[in-house]
């Protein structure tokens, strides 16, 4: 079926795996320790696709990649999602304290990252696509309140920033993460 095939990138975006403090960034042998279910069926996932390349030699390249942020991006991701509440007038909505960090990637950078691994990533590696400017929520946030010109009086904060502690650990929920699945004949 695939004999046609000569290329197929598996990409998915990082979230929580290490369970370890040290804030050392992820290598491409690291193993992967899910620390959620989420986490484990985007893991599991990565295991599936190896294991077609070893047992039926499905020509695969893996990517694993930070949050990406740039035109046209889905409205429910952090950037767009924080900025489409600043311009309505609502407060930006933040997980326990918004101290959880995330790494982002201009869109741009990624795609020049996929044509590389494409052309000259070797088939069956994992690639790390990602930077090492990890920056908690809440500064993204408050970015983006003095970009759009609305910084509140110290006590109007309150106001435009909206912790939300529902749920206080950062990988419980599935917040801008993806899997992409590339194939070129």
């Amino acid at each position: 079926m695939h004999s046609t095939l000569h290329r197929t990138i598996f990409s998915w975006v990082l979230c929580q795996f290490t369970g370890e403090t040290d804030e050392k960034p992820m290598e491409e042998e690291h193993v992967l320790e899910p620390t959620n279910p989420y986490a484990a069926t985007k893991a599991a996932a990565e295991f599936l696709v190896k294991s077609y390349h070893r047992s039926f030699n499905l020509p695969v390249i893996i990517t694993r990649g930070n949050n990406v942020y740039g035109p046209h991006q889905f409205p429910e991701k952090l950037i767009p999602k924080f900025t489409n509440q600043l311009l309505r007038g609502r407060p930006v909505t933040l997980h326990g304290a918004g101290t959880n960090t995330r790494n982002f990637l201009y869109v741009t950078d990624v795609a020049r990252a996929f044509e590389f691994v494409l052309f000259k990533g070797q088939l069956g590696q994992i690639y790390n696509i990602g930077g090492s400017h990890e920056v908690p929520n809440i500064d993204i946030a408050k970015k983006l309140i003095k970009l759009l010109k609305l910084e509140a009086q110290e006590g109007e904060r309150a106001k435009i920033m909206n912790n939300w502690s529902l749920f206080p650990f950062k990988d419980v929920l599935p917040s801008n993460s993806s899997f992409i699945l590339f194939s070129f004949p």
